[in-house]
């Protein structure tokens, strides 16, 4: 596991001198990573510049004892001492990360153990504590550009060899926040945070649970990148949002590819009981491959259940296999205006209303309203034309839908 912190100073006189944050990398006993090249170094004005750095060199064997190490190194320019701190944990125990005052503090404790206080004071630095700068008036994060992500562990399919990983109150800008992609393990998020990726997902996990009441904002700037990937393996991998959460998720997009998604290789996605998720942009929202069984997309009574691509010929979801189930949610969006394809499987798929309106938009965006229906069923769905075999207790609606392919929307909104 990987992270590279760096503090902010908090006094006039550290910025003065070209003030130089302790850097902090984190990693679990047998795993070797690498220092930064470069650092940042904060002006008088507390304006931020990127200065390369040489360290000493590093005996290997301090990444198999678990604790602190201290390395020392200049920067090229102006021969200032740059410290870090290699911080060693042990693989069994999970790791808290928590925003605490103007800072984002990296914390990794034991199961169970309450976040600590983190001192304001540069001067006095808190055990096993890592922040990360901010500017100080902006309170903008600094983009974090390790490409392994901020918090690394390996793939692996012995779940031995990576970490339950807690976020709370997070506000992220860089290419990849968390890199965990372990089997068994889970990363959570609580609280409010917003994760901004530029070249690289928000993370690369196996399990992820957005807590209950807990909001989750996350956004790509595109070109291949999707917001949660959850891996190419067939392993059970699952996306909860619990009761009364909020998720939004942005992937950006470049071209026409269809790998720039929101959610990535899951095998189950989750809406609980008054959960709120929206996903929107221009590519497929939902994309699985390798799974063993179709995947499977849960939402709960009185959800909020939003997706919706603007341009992708794949339409909203592109998959081995996916199942929808969806009952008597509160608001219910599924769109894919493209006239091509309104969803795209190699394997039948399914869509599972039950309980409300349903009201389904043509290609001329003309809508077609109908009463409440208790079943509203569409199986059979594959690439291309087969767009459906509808089963429901609305006789009116049976005869006259005809196949997915001639719908852009379908909604429980008028």
């Amino acid at each position: 596991m990987l992270a590279v912190l760096l503090v902010l100073p908090l006094s006039t006189k550290a910025a003065e001198n070209g003030f130089i944050p302790t850097v902090n990398i984190v990693t679990t006993a047998g795993d070797v990573v690498a220092l930064p090249s470069e650092v940042q170094q904060a002006d008088s004005r507390y304006q931020l510049a990127t200065t390369r750095v040489q360290w000493d060199r590093i005996n290997p064997e301090i990444f198999n004892d678990v604790g602190e190490h201290v390395v020392i190194g200049k920067t090229e320019v102006g021969q200032k001492t740059v410290k870090g701190v290699i911080h060693v944990f042990s693989k069994a125990k999970p790791v808290n990360v928590a925003a605490i005052g103007d800072s984002i503090t990296y914390e990794y404790e034991c199961r169970k153990r309450a976040l600590q206080r983190v001192s304001e004071a540069t001067e006095q630095p808190t055990r096993r504590k890592l922040q990360c700068h901010e500017l100080r008036k902006q309170r903008e994060n600094v983009a974090r550009r390790n490409v392994y992500g901020s918090i690394y562990s390996a793939t692996s399919e012995n779940s031995k060899y990576g970490m339950n990983i807690n976020a709370k109150d997070i506000t992220f800008n860089g290419t990849l926040f968390i890199r965990n992609n372990v089997l068994n393990t889970v990363v959570t998020f609580d609280g409010h945070n917003v994760i901004k990726s530029t070249t690289g997902s928000n993370v690369y996990v196996r399990n992820m649970t957005i807590k209950a009441s807990a909001y989750y904002y996350g956004s790509t700037e595109g070109g291949g990148s999707t917001v949660i990937t959850m891996g190419v393996g067939n392993t059970d991998k699952n996306f909860i949002v619990e009761p009364q959460a909020k998720v939004e998720l942005y992937p950006g997009s470049k071209g026409t590819g269809y790998g720039q998604n929101a959610i990535y290789g899951f095998s189950k996605i989750s809406i609980e009981n008054g959960a709120s998720f929206t996903a929107n942009v221009a590519r497929p929202m939902f994309r699985t491959e390798y799974t063993a069984k179709n995947a499977r997309v849960e939402v709960a009574p009185n959800a909020v259940f939003d997706v919706r691509t603007t341009d992708a010929t794949e339409g909203f979801s592109f998959s081995y296999g996916i199942d929808y189930v969806i009952d008597h949610a509160m608001y219910l969006n599924l769109e894919s205006p493209t006239k091509t394809s309104f969803m795209y499987a190699y394997r039948n798929s399914s869509i599972s209303i039950y309980g409300g309106k349903i009201s389904v938009w043509n290609a001329a965006n003309a809508t077609q309203s109908r009463n409440p229906v208790e079943v509203f069923q569409l199986s059979n769905i594959l690439s291309g034309k087969n767009m459906g075999t509808l089963t429901t207790s609305s006789a009116e609606l049976k005869n006259t839908f005809g196949s997915l392919a001639n719908y852009v929307r379908i909604t429980n909104q008028n």
